[in-house]
């Protein structure tokens, strides 16, 4: 758990366009009635929002229910992943009155100035509505060209001291999109296949910010964040130059490292970094558009064991091609690795490939439960192995 990132950052660009913003924050704010009945009562806000990723979008769309539920008049919006690549799901449910597709901040800004004004909403990129009975798409939004231009995130409006009391991290962002197109992941689609950058300088000072809140450890949490060297040579050259001394952690791909990269993220204070390894099968890595190989895997563990950064390792069971003896060899392969791991269960959540194309994949879906996609149980069959098999591993 961590602050909120995304409200966080759609909160900070309403408030510089003028609007009046509070953040409800569940994962250290207990939820009841009550607390929807004071917040109406006490802020008196217009329209509420919620953002969602597949596995608590049905707790979302309760919520925003309650909420509706003690304000008939309020004005309500959904947003993240889920609600982008499910929009037409999403607005069965009556209380719903707008999706938010894609990136937030430019739609949503200007849908809450449409419906300030009483303009129609038909104009406005990246939304989908309600209109006679009929669900409607807008056209999507391209993504923000320069995400420069983007505030730092609103990390005032939730109790962050709760979080450091909790011993949880603080996360901070320096780029988005993605390079890749794995199947079983909605990022590229999401934020974009080219990456945007936030200048280094802006990044440095972010961090520097966030060294002196106290917490443990700052987790930087792009897609990808090792997918540009010279860049990240320079963060790191930034943060070692002004003597800022925290740890931090991050996400990247085992094509992405290489040693003199690593030993100047280690000097900057770089001790965690997770790998999506996903399987220890190169046929299954091939199907999956993982493009990345076994030994590769190997090269870059034992880079970061050499430059003092702990390699961490995610794998997925029940994808594509899996069978039980693709799961004895991937589970060989943890062990081979000989570094800290953990293993997920494959969620084909919508608006990915291997969800869009599932019966090309021979993959067969189980459950349209929202909330069985946390990915620690199986919601559909390779044909190769059973899911209750998968689960018993």
């Amino acid at each position: 758990p961590a602050p909120p990132f995304g409200l966080m950052s759609l909160a900070a660009y309403l408030i510089r366009e003028g609007f009046d913003v509070r953040i409800e924050d569940y994962i250290v704010e207990p939820y009841s009635a009550e607390r929807v009945r004071q917040v109406l009562s006490e802020f008196r806000p217009h329209i509420a929002g919620s953002t969602a990723v597949t596995m608590n979008v049905k707790k979302a769309l309760a919520i925003l229910e309650d909420f509706r539920a003690v304000n008939p008049e309020l004005v309500t919006l959904i947003g993240g992943p889920h609600a982008t690549f499910d929009a037409e799901g999403m607005l069965t449910h009556s209380h719903i009155d707008y999706v938010i597709r894609g990136e937030g901040e430019i739609t949503t800004a200007e849908l809450l100035t449409a419906i300030e004004s009483g303009r129609s909403a038909e104009s406005i990129k990246g939304i989908s509505y309600r209109k006679n009975g009929r669900v409607i798409h807008n056209d999507n939004r391209p993504f923000i060209e320069n995400i420069n231009t983007l505030p730092y995130p609103a990390r005032d409006l939730v109790k962050i001291s709760k979080y450091r009391a909790l011993n949880f991290p603080v996360n901070m962002m320096t780029s988005r999109g993605c390079p890749h197109s794995c199947i079983f992941c909605v990022g590229h689609r999401m934020v974009g296949n080219r990456v945007r950058y936030f200048d280094v300088n802006r990044v440095v000072d972010e961090f520097e910010m966030l060294s002196r809140l106290g917490f443990n450890q700052i987790n930087i949490v792009d897609d990808l964040f090792t997918s540009h060297k010279k860049r990240c040579m320079e963060i790191c050259d930034g943060i070692i130059a002004r003597g800022i001394n925290h740890t931090w952690s991050a996400f990247a791909r085992v094509d992405t490292v290489h040693e003199d990269l690593l030993e100047k993220m280690s000097d900057a204070g770089c001790r965690n970094l997770c790998f999506g390894i996903e399987s220890g099968n190169q046929e299954i890595l091939d199907r999956i558009k993982k493009r990345t190989t076994l030994d590769t895997c190997r090269s870059a563990a034992a880079l970061c064991r050499k430059s003092g950064i702990e390699p961490m390792a995610s794998y997925i069971l029940g994808l594509p091609g899996e069978t039980e003896e693709t799961v004895r060899k991937t589970f060989a392969f943890a062990e081979e690795m000989g570094i800290p791991y953990a293993f997920h269960i494959l969620a084909p959540f919508p608006g990915t490939e291997v969800r869009i194309k599932s019966a090309e994949y021979g993959i067969s879906i189980l459950t349209d439960d929202w909330d069985m996609y946390d990915a620690n149980r199986s919601v559909c069959g390779t044909g190769g192995i059973s899911p209750e098999k998968v689960n018993s591993i």
